[in-house]
């Protein structure tokens, strides 16, 4: 194989990888494309036949087992500590072992699921060229093909939830969100031409994206005509001109951005700032925007605090207007209560009195629980009808007798004002018309069975707070005067995702 007829970019990588020179997003990116690409570990092991051949046998066999050691370790193998690495120039490799033993490790993890291995997707140990690398999770009035620059004969169109492998694509008209199995997705505007690498990496050819890390541990590389972007726990939009000028707006944490025709290693972008790089290097700030560009699906959690009931969480009888806290009937976070255990952690929800004195029973007929979201972090996205509350919650009860209640509810409410002005909207004009959600559950009688529950409030577009409200209702008997209201009535794992569906930009 001549290797003068590959990617130069690759040819140095390699390099590089052997010895030992790349940092550790690079080096797990290389070894994903040779578990991928035969070719890739061709070219690799042509570099291994050419390395400098110094030192003896001994220590050529220790390299070799290192070798296979650490690709095991990539591939989820636990194993020893691996040696040192030495630089390709005092390398003890023979030739022959060398080319022997990379090719049989690599062949190792590319045919086999190694004990302890789990794989991202089931079509890791398919043909290289099918490997399946993201998924599109969302369409809208999308035309997206498999360029014929990616080695298939003729065009092939991709619907939503169709899976894509290796290779260029273009987006003809309308708008997609791809989500790498990663951990990355990424929403494309047409037109544009992008070319999928690996699961953590992809190549901008033209157009324009916005790409949004999972989490703080995802590493995902977006290559464009003029470098690299590397996100760091963010969320960013590039965008590249016809001149192969390419703008990186970065609206949360920072990216590294690397051009590779300045001698400037790294230039780092922070949030709410932009800049344009030209194929000549040229370095410069440029305004910021954020609608510009498509915005994928989000998901924000952790808006809801201790939502899981650990016995430190503060319960207030009372009526709350403070963000965050949870107020209203008496309740109490319990460990474990008649032979019923939580769902998650340590601690769980018991629901006692329908009022706030836990000696004597109120003539209302639901125990309630609630606390105040603020939403205003997000109004832009709301304001566009983009935003969706999705809340679920898991409700048990005693097993009890025939006079035994059984329903539990989850309560929704949004509001274009602050929470002491809804509270005072709420008791002059309680029948006013509002945006609200309930869902209703009856639960069975078996302790053993948390029962989830789960509401969905399409958000006005002027919403600006959330509250957020969980009851368990004496929906059997009205024990009105009693000093027991529940039989043992409970409520655990709360979760609150506020959703925010895709959209385009709205370009320049």
């Amino acid at each position: 194989m001549n290797l003068n007829s590959h990617n130069g970019e690759l040819h140095e990588r390699l390099l590089k990888y052997l010895d030992d020179a790349l940092v550790p997003h690079e080096k797990t990116l290389v070894e994903e494309l040779l578990v991928e690409d035969a070719d890739a570990r061709e070219i690799l092991r042509e570099l291994a036949l050419q390395a400098v051949v110094i030192g003896d046998s001994e220590r050529a066999t220790a390299q070799t087992q290192a070798e296979l050691r650490r690709v095991e370790n990539y591939r989820g193998v636990d194993d020893q500590e691996v040696p040192p690495r030495w630089p390709r120039s005092r390398v003890i490799l023979p030739w022959a072992l060398a080319a022997t033993s990379i090719c049989v490790c690599l062949a190792l993890v590319r045919h086999e699921v190694l004990p302890g291995q789990v794989a991202r997707d089931p079509s890791i140990l398919a043909n290289a060229d099918d490997l399946r690398l993201a998924e599109i999770r969302f369409a809208a009035n999308a035309d997206l093909v498999a360029s014929p620059s990616s080695g298939k004969a003729s065009e092939k169109s991709f619907d939503e939830d169709a899976r894509l492998s290796r290779g260029f694509y273009r987006l003809k008209s309308g708008f997609v969100e791809l989500e790498f199995f990663g951990g990355v997705v990424l929403a494309v505007e047409s037109p544009a031409e992008l070319e999928l690498i690996s699961q953590r990496e992809a190549r901008l050819l033209s157009g324009r994206v916005t790409v949004e890390a999972s989490d703080d541990d995802t590493t995902f590389v977006l290559h464009t005509p003029v470098g690299e972007v590397l996100d760091i726990g963010t969320r960013y939009g590039v965008y590249v001109a016809d001149d192969g000028a390419t703008e990186t707006h970065v609206f949360e944490g920072q990216v590294d951005i690397h051009p590779t025709a300045t001698r400037e290693s790294v230039r780092r972008v922070n949030a709410a700032s932009a800049v344009r790089v030209t194929k000549s290097g040229v370095v410069a700030p440029v305004p910021s925007s954020e609608s510009a560009f498509p915005q994928p699906s989000r998901q924000i959690r952790n808006l809801l605090l201790h939502s899981g009931f650990e016995p430190a969480t503060e319960l207030h009888v009372a009526d709350v207007v403070e963000v965050g806290s949870w107020w209203g009937d008496v309740c109490r976070i319990v460990r474990v209560d008649q032979s019923v255990r939580p769902f998650a952690g340590e601690g769980m929800l018991l629901f006692q009195s329908t009022g706030k004195n836990p000696e004597k029973a109120a003539p209302t007929a639901a125990s309630q629980l609630s606390q105040w979201i603020d939403l205003t972090p997000y109004k832009a996205a709301i304001a566009d009808g983009r935003g969706r509350a999705v809340v679920s919650c898991r409700f048990n009860r005693v097993v009890g007798n025939e006079l035994t209640d059984s329903q539990f509810s989850i309560h929704l409410e949004s509001f274009d004002v602050t929470p002491q002005e809804a509270k005072q909207r709420m008791k002059s004009q309680p029948d006013a018309p509002r945006s609200r959600v309930s869902y209703q559950l009856l639960s069975d009688s078996n302790p053993q069975s948390w029962e989830r529950a789960e509401a969905v409030l399409k958000l006005p577009t002027d919403a600006r707070y959330l509250l957020v409200t969980i009851l368990a209702f004496e929906n059997v008997s009205n024990d009105v005067g009693a000093t027991t209201e529940f039989d043992g009535h409970f409520a655990d794992d709360l979760q609150f995702h506020l959703v925010i569906d895709p959209a385009p930009g709205t370009g320049r």
